[in-house]
């Protein structure tokens, strides 16, 4: 059964296991879980790469490592529901989709704008052409926010609210067909009991339980994953706390639709300095499989102009134009889409 545990003593066990790559969460429990799930491991190091005529540059140590590790390492396809759920969702986007989508050109002026180190969160929007586009606050403000930015619409006829509640469902029930793949390396037991506590924490429960075993923390780590894809999707439903969308659902969507995710946090308001998060589809290696999984990475609000940049080569990247890139904010506990809007005259002036 399950048995409460000191929280001291299992942060400590987890961070323990942290890796060198950057990453961040709402907590340092599940932070010190995405960290051990970040592990990439290099099956070709640069440094047995034997030289030849020339000195290897860096994309030939890049292509010679991807073909070493595909030797090496089986890779782990995506199951045919998973791969049916992206379908079903690519296909609802091509039918529902309207409106282009607006993206800064190549010589858009917001790009070579000067970066001012500490500038509020308001500020940061105005300089880039950003504007936030409110959810409903129904618990259900993440995935709305990422549907709102797939079809490119907003709640405000009775037309688009289906249509977004329609998506919101399909992606709920991608994230559990996403959690799926590759889950014994994704979602290890130690993982597994990180995120457990870290969903009571942030719903307030006074005492902490936590899946002594293997099946006990998979038992409830499926029911956790089962809550959110059969939780209600409708503007007239509100979800319980623990239904919410996380770190977790967020990284389970970027893999879902193979996109990257961008993330403005503003804890403490846009009148204050942002930080940034980056939830980064990639290929690697774990425990002699190869798997797509998705990276999360923290972007301190001092290194803004990395968030800005890893955002360009996604507006620069052709696909981008069937996929644009997925903005949103985090402000005061609740999600909301950011899109990009033309500059007015005025700002061009002012820069």
């Amino acid at each position: 059964m399950i048995n409460g545990w000191c929280v001291g003593a299992l942060l400590m066990t987890f961070a323990a296991s942290k890796t060198e790559i950057r990453a961040c969460s709402k907590s340092p429990i599940i932070d010190a879980a995405v960290h051990t799930c970040s592990s990439i491991e290099a099956a070709t190091p640069a440094s047995r790469i034997h030289e030849n005529m020339r000195q290897p540059t860096s994309a030939d140590i890049e292509v010679g490592s991807l073909l070493q590790l595909a030797k090496a390492a089986p890779f782990v396809a995506y199951p045919a529901p998973l791969i049916k759920q992206q379908h079903l969702i690519a296909d609802f986007i091509k039918r529902s989709r309207t409106d282009e989508v607006f993206m800064p050109s190549r010589t858009d002026s917001r790009w070579n704008a000067p970066m001012q180190i500490g500038m509020t969160g308001t500020e940061f929007l105005a300089q880039y052409g950003l504007q936030v586009k409110p959810t409903p606050g129904t618990g259900n403000c993440q995935y709305y926010a990422i549907a709102m930015s797939l079809l490119n619409l907003e709640f405000d006829t009775s037309t688009h609210i289906k249509m977004l509640e329609q998506m919101t469902q399909y992606l709920k029930e991608g994230i559990a067909q996403a959690s799926r793949h590759a889950y014994d390396v994704e979602f290890p037991h130690d993982i597994r009991q990180a995120i457990l506590v870290s969903v009571q924490l942030d719903i307030g429960d006074q005492e902490l339980m936590v899946p002594e075993t293997a099946e006990e923390s998979d038992l409830y780590f499926q029911q956790y994953i089962y809550d959110i894809a059969q939780s209600p999707s409708s503007i007239s439903s509100y979800l319980l706390a623990g239904q919410w969308g996380t770190e977790v659902t967020l990284r389970m969507m970027a893999k879902l639709l193979q996109q990257p995710i961008f993330l403005i946090i503003a804890p403490r308001g846009l009148q204050a300095a942002p930080e940034f998060q980056v939830y980064q589809p990639e290929r690697v290696t774990k425990t002699g499989l190869q798997f797509d999984t998705v990276e999360e990475y923290y972007i301190a609000g001092s290194e803004s102009e990395q968030w800005v940049s890893r955002l360009q080569r996604v507006c620069r990247d052709p696909k981008s134009m069937a996929n644009p890139p997925i903005v949103l904010l985090y402000n005061n506990f609740h999600y909301s889409r950011v899109q990009f809007v033309p500059l007015s005259y005025r700002q061009v002036q002012s820069k």
